[in-house]
């Protein structure tokens, strides 16, 4: 017959490994987004019934596996809202393991110059929450930002401290 104590102990096990697995699926989900999975493709094979799903689970997740995340999440919402910029225009996920790390991907429809002045806010408002968008990842510090947004790529921009 197992003791109280083992019992209490195989359930900490269980709750350690339910973290770790937590936290690489949200960095798993993160590299997707980046790579330009959309949230349909992340859902199916998760077991997922669909793309909102899939996107509910990545917040709810990087929420729990991060709580910085939230924070980091609510700044930058909180500055793109301000500048006009809806997610029907930019798509912006925060997670990461420490919860500093902006994935974004304009969206925004319409001629290359509306792209370039939607991105040109987004680059404003990211400057706005502490993260220096011109350290983006693969990209040479005189990088147009906005430009490259505007082009489609996605950006990858890391906050350098964890300072709101």
């Amino acid at each position: 017959m197992l003791e109280l104590a083992d019992l209490a102990a195989a359930l900490t096990l269980v709750n350690a490994a339910r973290r770790s697995l937590d936290s690489l699926e949200t960095q798993v989900m993160m590299v997707a987004r980046r790579e330009g999975l959309t949230w349909r493709e992340i859902a199916e094979p998760l077991g997922l019934q669909s793309a909102q799903a899939a996107a509910q689970r990545w917040e709810r997740m990087t929420e729990a596996v991060a709580p910085a995340v939230g924070e980091l999440r609510r700044r930058v919402t909180s500055a793109l809202l301000d500048r006009g910029v809806t997610r029907f225009q930019a798509n912006v996920y925060v997670g990461g393991e420490h919860g500093r790390t902006v994935i974004l991907k304009l969206v925004a429809t319409g001629t290359a110059e509306v792209r370039h002045q939607t991105a040109i806010k987004i680059v404003a408002a990211l400057r706005e929450t502490g993260l220096d968008v011109a350290e983006e990842v693969g990209q040479s510090p005189d990088t147009d930002i906005a430009a490259y947004l505007a082009a489609g790529a996605t950006a990858v921009v890391f906050e350098a401290d964890g300072s709101s």
